[in-house]
């Protein structure tokens, strides 16, 4: 029997899940730790230390999914960048029109999504549930978990992380509103738990 360490499991999951995306039609989005050592990177594109990255076949050029680094060339603004990063620097990867997917969370997360589709779908081996969240008419969706682990946020909302920070003119864009005195304004949202054929009775 080896001795040998068992090679860590991040790079397979990743491209497991790439494959499966792909497969299914949709559009692999990666988030990944912009701060991380040997990260190369577009940084204009950087929002509070993190980048999300399209990684399907049509939005990038040389993929290569190693087990240490990824990187590939994609366009951003019209100008072709090449692009690398430690697979560890991968916090998690989801498809962009249903937002299933899978988080690593040997990290905090701290990640606001634009474009989210207004549905996601959130599983786990160990749980014996599925839990779909909706939300059609949320712009964006905020999935959080802190440093400890334990539990994580998963929160439909209607603007984007840290809008306040950002001119005024841009507020629409970002979902920011500033209701006038004894204005009110909703949201709603449904979840739904599943539980997994095989923990059905």
């Amino acid at each position: 029997m080896s001795t040998s360490p068992a090679p860590p499991k991040r790079p397979y999951l990743l491209r497991a899940m790439h494959q499966w995306i792909s497969d299914c039609g949709n559009t692999p989005h990666v988030i990944v730790d912009a701060d991380r050592a040997g990260a190369e990177i577009p940084k204009a594109y950087v929002k509070e230390g993190k980048i999300v990255l399209n990684l399907s076949f049509t939005a990038t050029q040389r993929l290569k999914l190693g087990n240490d680094d990824i990187e590939f060339d994609a366009r951003f603004a019209g100008v072709v960048h090449h692009v690398s990063f430690p697979v560890a620097a991968v916090m998690g990867i989801y498809a962009r029109e249903t937002g299933e997917g899978m988080v690593f969370s040997d990290q905090d997360l701290d990640n606001g999504f634009g474009d989210w589709g207004g549905e996601a779908r959130m599983t786990d081996p160990d749980w014996p549930y599925e839990l779909r969240l909706s939300s059609p008419e949320a712009k964006f969706f905020q999935l959080y978990s802190p440093p400890e682990g334990g539990v994580f946020v998963a929160e439909p909302v209607t603007h984007a992380n840290c809008a306040l920070n950002h001119p005024e003119s841009e507020w629409p864009d970002l979902g920011m509103r500033v209701l006038d005195p004894g204005e009110a304004m909703s949201l709603e949202a449904r979840f739904e738990v599943t539980a997994k054929p095989s923990s059905r009775t």
